[in-house]
């Protein structure tokens, strides 16, 4: 890689603050707006097949502003549920950067992967979250949601989204996921179960709030 000669670097510096000063305004001042054209649609996740809403609505945790939870089982792939949750929240950067921090069993990924699964509509980028431990593995598959488009990187969609953000207001970011504790000879299983919920929710994200 060739060394950046340090006189450009004032340059860049304000290159980087000019992008960075409307996230800035929007994450500060600007006033939060919800571009889901049926949010209601959107959290009714009975929709989405082999999925069963909980009875009773979610507690709510202070960086989201919906929720919904409930049990998904795969077809043909054992008997044992996955937990899923469609989580909102306008504090983008938290919930793209630690959405297990939200689940039922939360947990603290020890690693995590994004992989690009073929759907009629091309390429959808799912995001992987593992934990490890000796008997079990916990594993997580996310798609998110912003600006109607699935998220493979969030902040160039924010820094293309900001100036209509500082005009219109915060957009939300909405995560899709399906999450279990499995033992490690079940993981691949399991992950490809919560991969089909995932890319099953943007699906029903899509029909939900797209025009």
């Amino acid at each position: 890689m060739t060394p950046i000669s340090p006189r450009y670097l004032p340059a860049l510096l304000g290159l980087l603050l000019l992008a960075l000063a409307p996230l800035a305004y929007q994450a500060i001042a600007a006033p939060p707006m919800d571009d889901c054209r049926d949010a209601q649609a959107l959290l009714a996740a009975g929709s989405i097949p082999g999925s069963e809403p909980d009875p009773s609505p979610p507690e709510l945790h202070h960086y989201l502003f919906a929720r919904a939870s409930g049990t998904f089982l795969s077809p043909g792939r054992g008997p044992d549920p996955l937990d899923f949750m469609i989580l909102r929240s306008h504090r983008t950067e938290i919930a793209f950067d630690r959405p297990t921090r939200f689940l039922e069993k939360r947990f603290i990924p020890d690693r995590r992967e994004l992989r690009q699964i073929e759907t009629g509509e091309g390429p959808l980028p799912v995001h992987l979250f593992y934990r490890y431990h000796l008997a079990w593995v916990q594993v997580a598959a996310v798609v998110f949601a912003y600006d109607g488009r699935p998220v493979e990187s969030l902040l160039p969609m924010q820094i293309a989204t900001a100036p209509r953000q500082i005009r219109d207001g915060r957009l939300p970011i909405t995560a899709m996921v399906a999450s279990a504790v499995t033992p490690h000879r079940r993981g691949e299983e399991i992950e490809a179960s919560a991969i089909a919920w995932a890319t099953a929710a943007w699906e029903h994200h899509r029909k939900a709030c797209l025009p």
